[in-house]
């Protein structure tokens, strides 16, 4: 006799929570991996190429950051706690790369580091409003998406 199925969703929604918690803890460890380079490798000589990776890099955490969260909050306070959580990560990720010799702490990579972040919150939040995860009518209840 199989559960019933309250209790296989439950079971499902702590497995995916689990899966989506090591993901994020993955994606945090990359980025720790990559500041500890002491040198790290470098590309052609383009103005600010740097902060496009740091915003490219940042907008990858902004999204296994909403998969992780978007189990326990919703709407505005799901994109709050992912950008809240990548500040974090990020601040803290810019003061371990300033004990690295060879390697500098900038105020610009922070920024560059929080608009990926929202980037890729944005990106899924968006992603999900056109999927029909979150019905339009939501939106227009908190007085977003409304013709005025």
């Amino acid at each position: 006799m199989s559960p019933p199925r309250r209790a296989r969703r439950a079971a499902d929604v702590r497995t995916g929570a689990s899966g989506r918690l090591l993901a994020v803890l993955a994606y945090v460890a990359l980025i720790f991996t990559l500041s500890s380079w002491q040198h790290p490798p470098s590309g052609p000589e383009i103005e600010h190429l740097d902060k496009v990776a740091h915003t490219i890099e940042y907008a990858g955490l902004g999204v296994v950051l909403f998969r992780a969260v978007e189990l326990r909050f919703r709407g505005g306070r799901l994109t709050a706690a992912v950008v809240l959580l990548g500040i974090l990560v990020a601040t803290a990720d810019e003061v371990y790369q300033w004990t690295i010799p060879g390697r500098q702490s900038t105020a610009a990579d922070a920024a560059a580091d929080l608009l990926g972040v929202a980037l890729g919150a944005g990106w899924m939040q968006w992603r999900r409003r056109c999927s029909g995860q979150e019905p339009a009518e939501t939106w227009q209840r908190r007085g977003q998406g409304r013709d005025e």
